[in-house]
């Protein structure tokens, strides 16, 4: 059979002014901040710090249950159990039913239900979170693609792609260049242009590329040409600069190790009572500095403090490594720190004592000795 179906983003670009104070302050916070606070395996307890002011970003500006708010939406025709046609418009919308994960996983709403069989015959998988990354994954991706076409016609300003050519590095934010389009993909998405434009009250350049897409920021810059934009445009205001974009991606890299450092020590707080034990994988770092952890609700990345033998340890988890590993949260000269044993790496230290396990990574004298341990990165528990 045939059917619509409707993926609605808040239009915060209708609300916050191209070139306002309010954009650009967005622009030089780049992100908001978030923290999972003392319960690791819930938001009980966490917070955000936002990038746009809290009484927008959680109020006026939020898809809100029972709220007419405008929207900007991206309408998939199903045919035959295929997406056939994409296209996009302003909407205005009202949220009937704000849910959850757990709850559209449930069959608590029949519509759930019926949406639910929708997604996982087009997405292939049958996870709620799952599902609806496949589609944020559509949503962006199409922008993308408008945007690059609305680029190659003169039409619009240089939006912002998510640029990543290499899966084992860290992706960018890049300017569309239409000449070098066919080196703008996402390597770990296998996509040929993808975007941000599914989190505007959150990431700045979601928010910019929402003025992109529906040509504000060019009216501004025909208006007002010598001024551009915002502070970082470059002449013309066709497009962010160089110096711009790159001030933007270290922001976005200030706020990720936050995300990282603030992750390995709220599990570390949730885990100092008794150490947990996870059936997860396992990888060095690029870096070669940290191990990457994959629980079961995040990716929480551990500093190996032995720097004699981190080389060793990163370069046998290279390849990666799957199975049981215990964390646990250890209160050490008055910091608390995420450790995480791997068992079986004991080639690494033939001598307990080199490698001092009971000081770096044991769990105590009468823990294995048949392990090698990595502390997380020694944060101030009072201090973030």
């Amino acid at each position: 059979g045939k059917c619509r179906i409707g993926i609605h983003v808040a239009d915060v670009a209708s609300r916050v002014p191209a070139g306002s104070a309010l954009f650009g302050w967005a622009k030089l916070r780049a992100s908001s901040a978030y923290h999972h606070g003392p319960h690791a395996d819930s938001d009980e307890g966490g917070g955000s710090v936002p990038m746009l002011p809290p009484t927008l970003a959680h109020g006026a500006l939020s898809l809100a249950e029972n709220q007419p708010r405008p929207a900007v939406t991206v309408w998939l025709d199903v045919e035959d159990g295929k997406v056939v046609r994409r296209s996009h418009a302003r909407t205005l919308i009202t949220n009937k039913c704000a849910t959850t994960y757990s709850a559209f996983g449930s069959d608590v709403f029949p519509r759930f239900a019926r949406a639910r069989v929708l997604l996982q015959q087009l997405a292939g998988t049958d996870a709620a979170e799952e599902l609806v990354a496949w589609t944020m994954i559509e949503y962006n991706s199409y922008l993308a693609s408008a945007m690059a076409e609305a680029a190659k016609l003169g039409t619009a300003a240089a939006g912002l792609l998510r640029v990543q050519d290499d899966p084992d590095k860290a992706a960018t934010y890049q300017a569309i260049s239409v000449a070098n389009l066919a080196q703008q993909g996402h390597a770990r998405l296998g996509l040929s242009l993808y975007s941000h434009m599914s989190s505007p009250i959150r990431r700045f350049a979601d928010l910019y590329n929402q003025h992109v897409l529906f040509g504000s920021i060019r009216a501004l810059q025909i208006a007002h040409p010598v001024l551009g934009v915002v502070e970082g445009a470059s002449e013309g205001g066709a497009e962010m600069d160089a110096d711009g974009l790159a001030a933007m991606n270290a922001r976005c890299d200030e706020v990720k190790r936050y995300h990282s450092v603030s992750d390995a020590m709220s599990l570390a707080y949730a885990c100092r009572g008794k150490p947990r034990s996870f059936f997860t994988s396992v990888e060095g770092s690029d870096d070669g500095k940290s191990l990457v952890v994959y629980t079961a609700s995040r990716r929480v990345r551990v500093q190996l403090r032995d720097t004699y033998f981190a080389a060793a340890i990163a370069a046998h988890l290279a390849q990666g490594f799957e199975g049981q590993v215990e964390l646990c949260g250890v209160l050490k000269s008055g910091r608390t720190q995420l450790r995480v044993r791997i068992p079986g790496v004991t080639e690494l230290a033939p001598r307990r004592e080199i490698l001092g396990v009971d000081d770096m990574g044991g769990f105590g004298h009468d823990g294995p000795r048949d392990a090698v341990a990595a502390e997380a990165m020694g944060t101030e528990a009072a201090g973030g």
